[in-house]
């Protein structure tokens, strides 16, 4: 009969708290493996065998293995394997048809040093401070979220909180510029009620009808010694007109004012050395031309500016039947029009508009490029604003633009001169005026300025007269409003 050998037997368990003797191998019951021991490790050491149990397949070399958890298959029984002399730093990989060595570089594997170096060279989630060219995705037109604002999306959007940006910052003094008959518009965002509008630049000939709401317009002569508006229309497009509130065919809702512009009234001929020289009926004052960054206190109609940066009135002041304006043509308010104007009454109406009546400094450098030393042709008063020649034939406009400076009218200054009410108390009012009273002692004179009709070879840009009364009434002295560069730009 044939003998039969048992070996020690016991579970995993057991095996876990069971030190065997050296060589000695026993069965652990649980895996149906044989455990070997050396006689000083407890449990033994396990052989490998893969466990066939359970029903997941896993497929290895198309060789189907049923087995639940993870499983695990000893080298020998791989097929199709390449694991002859491995070099340092390889792994047994599978490239989805056989196994083979490879090395960790080629599995784009990192040490936790790598990865730690890596990790540290990246922005935080938390207020990044990104460096070189960052990207973003573009926000559709119109988003108003949290959403990143790449330069892209404003560029083609405009911005809320500027309601009339240039995209260049390199010089914000002005925008719109303009002479002769070319006006130019430069790339700016504008805000049109509710709508971003992006303006590409543009040179606009005003004698062509594409930019007037009104074609009347296009034709020079019908423009002469006009004021004009440059608008913004929320489609995109620039529309000229007369109108002051919004173009003809617009209205309130569709249409941005960002601009404006006047008209020489009357051509200047030849004029040597003069800046306007060759200038014709119609043409834009270039001096004239205002925007939301480059305009005057008191509103720009009929104003240009002067070299020291404040503006000037064209023409002499007219009474429109609630206040002074400077316009074209129009009847000239002096000491004998209805209502009669003295000094003091010009200073309180200019006043109310924003304006001052102009001082010697700012009269003389206006005034630059009048004729000098002679007066209106005629030597007499002509009664309206604008268009007038000398005794010489040349016109009567300076550098700047300004109208009949000197030799037509002597104009009151905000200058003071001696003394002139005496040692008593006199009325600072007259007949004239209303809703105002009070007395003066020793007041002073004002200056007055340029000269009149017939001074002849006093009138000019330094032409002066220092003793007239601050309530005396003359029908050859009218005077010139001057306002403040604004200091508001976005308005």
């Amino acid at each position: 009969m044939a003998k039969q050998l048992q070996l020690r037997r016991g579970t995993t368990a057991q095996h876990a708290t069971f030190t065997g003797a050296v060589g000695e191998v026993t069965i652990d019951t649980d895996k149906d493996v044989v455990v070997v021991h050396d006689g000083a490790t407890a449990g033994g050491f396990p052989s490998q065998k893969q466990l066939v149990s359970g029903t997941n397949i896993k497929t290895i070399n198309d060789t189907t293995l049923l087995g639940s958890g993870n499983i695990s298959i000893g080298v020998s029984s791989l097929s199709d394997t390449s694991i002859s002399s491995p070099l340092s730093g390889q792994v047994l990989s599978y490239n989805g048809d056989n196994w083979e060595n490879v090395t960790f570089s080629a599995l784009d594997a990192y040490s936790k040093e790598d990865t730690d170096i890596l990790l540290a060279a990246k922005a935080p989630l938390a207020s990044p401070a990104l460096t070189g060219t960052p990207t973003a995705p573009t926000a559709t037109a119109g988003t108003n979220t949290t959403q990143i604002a790449t330069t892209e999306f404003v560029l083609a959007n405009g911005t809320s909180a500027a309601t009339l940006v240039p995209t260049s910052y390199f010089d914000i003094s002005q925008l719109v510029s303009g002479s002769v008959t070319t006006l130019n518009i430069p790339n700016i965002f504008a805000f049109v009620n509710t709508t971003f509008v992006n303006i590409t630049s543009v040179s606009i000939n005003i004698n062509a009808t594409t930019y007037w709401d009104n074609s009347t317009y296009a034709t020079p002569a019908n423009r002469a010694g006009k004021d004009f508006y440059i608008y913004v229309l929320s489609d995109g497009t620039i529309k000229l007109s007369i109108n002051s509130t919004y173009p003809t065919g617009s209205d309130a809702n569709n249409s941005r004012k960002i601009g404006g512009f006047h008209t020489l009234c009357n051509s200047v001929g030849t004029i040597s050395g003069h800046t306007l020289s060759g200038y014709v009926t119609g043409d834009i004052l270039p001096r004239s031309v205002w925007d939301l960054y480059n305009r005057a206190v008191a509103g720009n109609e009929g104003m240009v500016k002067n070299p020291n940066g404040k503006w000037v009135d064209i023409y002499l002041p007219s009474w429109n039947g609630t206040k002074l304006v400077s316009v074209y043509g129009g009847t000239i308010a002096d000491g004998a029009s209805s209502p009669a104007f003295h000094c003091y009454k010009f200073e309180q109406k200019f006043g109310e508009i924003g304006k001052d009546t102009i001082s010697q400094r700012n009269f003389v450098v206006a005034s630059l490029g009048s004729n000098q030393s002679t007066n209106v042709t005629g030597s007499n008063d002509k009664g309206t604003t604008g268009g007038w020649t000398d005794t010489a034939g040349r016109r009567m406009i300076s550098n700047i633009g300004c109208e009949d400076m000197c030799g037509l009218m002597w104009q009151w200054c905000s200058d003071t001169g001696g003394y002139t009410s005496g040692s008593s108390w006199a009325n600072a009012f007259d007949g004239n005026d209303s809703g105002v009273g009070g007395q003066h002692y020793g007041a002073p004179y004002r200056g007055l300025l340029g000269g009149s009709w017939g001074s002849g070879a006093i009138c000019g840009s330094r032409g002066s007269y220092w003793i007239d009364s601050v309530l005396g009434l003359y029908s050859d002295v009218s005077a010139r409003g001057c306002s403040e560069p604004s200091k508001n730009k976005l308005v």
